[in-house]
């Protein structure tokens, strides 16, 4: 494994994120650390495509709500955060049905 640089071209290995390159193949590798409290929300956002996580966004800020998707879940109107539980609950509170990681586009 090697650092690779991002989009922008600089090095991106901090203390949560770190973007590698298995050298041998030249495949790109993402590492993230997740805590107890967000890993719900990380594992729904990193398993999910952009269209995924953009039909979440938008479907929370419909319900007046603001999804953390490195956070602990999501912020209601009144500033309360609200802990994710698993993955089926951050679509229950952004108000789609659920989908396996596989159908997440």
């Amino acid at each position: 494994m090697a650092k690779r640089k991002n989009v922008n071209g600089s090095e991106m290995w901090g203390e949560k994120n770190k973007l590698a390159v298995h050298v041998a193949s030249g495949i790109p590798v993402d590492f993230f650390a997740a805590s107890e409290a967000n890993w719900f929300n990380y594992l729904v956002c990193r398993t999910g495509g952009a269209e995924s996580n953009r039909q979440i966004a938008v479907a929370c800020q419909a319900n007046r709500l603001k999804w953390n998707p490195y956070g602990p879940g999501f912020t209601t109107p009144n500033g309360s955060v609200v802990r994710m539980s698993s993955e089926r609950e951050v679509f229950d509170w952004a108000g789609l049905p659920y989908r396996e990681p596989w159908e997440r586009l």
